[in-house]
Formats: C-alpha cells, sequence, structure tokens
C-alpha cells in the first residue's frame, strides 16, 4: 500500500482527530498516576485504558492465577496488589527520561512490556500483548508503539523491512520486538519521504487510516 502526504497531515494534526480528547484524558491520568503504588490509580488506567481500547484486562481470563475473583476484586485488589510489587515501575523510572524511542534503547522499550505481560499473564492466563503496547504508551508515549491485530496486519503491508539492524538484546516478547522493528524502519521512511517524524500515535493513525483504504478497496 502507499502512503501519500495527505496521510501523513491526516495523522499529524490533532484538530481533526476525533479521538483526541479522550486520549488527552488518559495521558493526563497516567500523569497524574505515573507508578503503581495508589491503588485506585492502577484501577482507573487499567479499566479506562484497556476498555477504551478494546484491549480490556478481564477479557477471556481463565488460566491465570486470580481467574476465580469477581470483575470488581480483579480491578480494586488483585491487579493493584500485583503491579505495586512487579519490576514495572522500576522499568518505567528508567525510562522515563528518554525522549524518543531509538534503535539503541528498543531493548529497554520491549524489555518493559514484557515485563508488564508477564505480570498480565500470571494474572489472567493470556498473553495480552496489545493491552501492555496500549497500557504504557500512555505512560510513556514517545516510546511505547501500540500494537493490535490491525496495526499489525497493515505494518506488515508497509513497512520497508521485516529486519533492522538494531542492538537489541532478544529479551523481549518475539512479536512486539519484530514490530517496533518494523515501526522503526517505517517511520525512518516516512521522514526521509516527508520531512516528518512522526510519533507512535501518528504513526498508529497512519496506520488506522491504512485499514480503512484497505477495507474499502478489498
Amino acid at each position: 500500500m502507499h502512503i501519500t502526504r495527505e496521510d501523513i497531515q491526516h495523522a499529524t494534526d490533532e484538530r481533526i482527530d476525533p479521538w483526541a480528547v479522550s486520549n488527552g484524558l488518559l495521558y493526563g491520568l497516567c500523569r497524574q498516576y505515573p507508578d503503581h503504588q495508589d491503588a485506585r490509580g492502577v484501577t482507573a488506567k487499567m479499566l479506562l485504558i484497556g476498555r477504551a481500547y478494546a484491549a480490556a484486562a478481564e477479557r477471556g481470563r481463565s488460566g491465570g492465577s486470580t481467574a476465580d475473583s469477581s470483575g470488581d476484586e480483579f480491578y480494586v485488589r488483585d491487579l493493584p496488589r500485583v503491579l505495586r510489587t512487579s519490576a514495572v515501575d522500576e522499568r518505567l523510572r528508567a525510562l522515563r527520561g528518554v525522549r524518543t524511542i531509538t534503535d539503541e534503547n528498543v531493548p529497554q522499550v520491549v524489555r518493559a512490556h514484557s515485563v508488564l505481560m508477564e505480570v498480565l499473564r500470571k494474572l489472567t492466563g493470556l498473553e495480552k500483548r496489545a493491552l501492555a503496547s496500549k497500557y504504557l504508551h500512555f505512560h510513556l508515549p514517545r516510546l511505547f508503539f501500540i500494537f493490535d491485530s490491525r496495526a499489525q496486519r497493515m505494518m506488515r503491508l508497509v513497512s520497508p523491512a521485516a529486519q533492522r539492524n538494531s542492538k537489541r538484546g532478544g529479551r523481549g516478547d518475539p512479536q512486539y520486538e519484530l514490530f517496533v522493528v518494523r515501526a522503526l524502519a517505517l517511520r525512518e521512511q516516512l521522514e526521509g519521504r516527508f520531512g516528518v517524524r512522526l510519533t507512535p500515535r501518528q504513526l498508529d493513525r497512519v496506520l488506522l487510516r491504512l485499514e480503512v483504504r484497505h477495507l474499502r478497496n478489498a
């Protein structure tokens, strides 16, 4: 598929983004509660981000350590307790001063994603790859690309390379790591063509626009 200048302009113009206000509230929530020590903040972040982005933490859980807890218990008790004692805050603190994702810091980014994925897997028995990426994106929006099946499908169609010489440590989730590598390659290509370095949010808007066009032409 061909990405046009109009696609780039559409992705970078906040004035025409119908989700700008709701996303702004989620970014603000994560700035207000940047870590996982306040249980109320954890409950709010997981509930609102997961459900707003069709990746709710409780969806489909069956084999995790909290499979028998109710929905309320899961959000109010289980998620806050496990996240408070996990390594997620440590990973986020290490990345908080980083301005943008690059080849050099890919290992740190994908490892943080993998740590949260493992926490969610133990709680739900499922690979919550998409939720982990979306949740972390709202905490550090310039570092975490938004992953889901739609974004992955479009990325495979337009990314200029499946492999890239980055300083990766191979310690992250392989699917998300490959997605990040593809996203960096695509961002670089588009910057060369259009002179604009897209943020992870803007790149996601490009992919969403492409999917709409792809489905319309299918």
